[in-house]
């Protein structure tokens, strides 16, 4: 039915703008909040900080890539946790059943006690633990997904999510 899938692309093209713009809010405010220039004191030693690069590209830092990590996989972890049949049945073309809430279940309770534990460590020991998990994640996750087994079109944004995911960390290590 045509009516059926110009209702799903337009949830599509949605979630995949509110998953952007929340992204680029949390980065943005982390980058704004991390500034350290006082508009109230001219010092040219603020002056001098309000210009250095944090490290990494593009003012990406290994902090910024966590935050970015935290924000996916919270995300993810609590659709998996509280509403698992809903979250695998708009993802995939099958109906759960009882095992697949099961295991949905138990990945998203993992997911969060994952971001919990990375967001408790000093960033220097979590940032490479965060940096392989989000690449395993999208090797054996949405890509594996995309390529071998029935998604729906809203499955598209995960592969996007996590790419953008992996991008913030390949910049904080430049």
């Amino acid at each position: 039915n045509i009516s059926n899938h110009i209702r799903l692309l337009s949830f599509n093209l949605f979630a995949m703008k509110t998953i952007i713009i929340a992204l680029m809010t949390l980065l943005s405010s982390t980058h704004a909040a991390q500034n350290t220039c006082s508009a109230f004191v001219p010092k040219k030693l603020e002056a001098d900080a309000c210009l250095a690069i944090r490290g990494g590209a593009m003012g990406f830092d290994e902090s910024l890539a966590l935050k970015a990590t935290t924000f996916a996989a919270s995300a993810y972890g609590l659709q998996f946790a509280l509403a698992p049949k809903w979250t695998i049945e708009q993802n995939f073309e099958l109906a759960a059943d009882s095992y697949h809430e099961f295991i949905g279940r138990f990945t998203g309770m993992t997911m969060l006690v994952l971001t919990y534990a990375l967001n408790q460590m000093d960033v220097s020991s979590a940032f490479p633990i965060s940096f392989v998990w989000n690449g395993l994640v999208m090797v054996i996750g949405p890509l594996y997904a995309e390529w071998f087994l029935g998604t729906r079109p809203v499955h598209r944004v995960a592969p996007v999510l996590v790419g953008g995911v992996l991008v913030a960390h390949l910049l904080a290590t430049m």
